[in-house]
């Protein structure tokens, strides 16, 4: 299982990046409005 942790890793700092761009997005546009 050794070969898929650093796969994961980057799977999950993927996704948490993006999700923190969308959080972003959605945060600014309720400022907005």
């Amino acid at each position: 299982h050794q070969a898929l942790k650093p796969f994961l890793e980057g799977l999950l700092f993927n996704g948490l990046e993006r999700f923190v761009a969308f959080a972003k997005e959605r945060y600014s546009k309720s400022l907005q409005s």
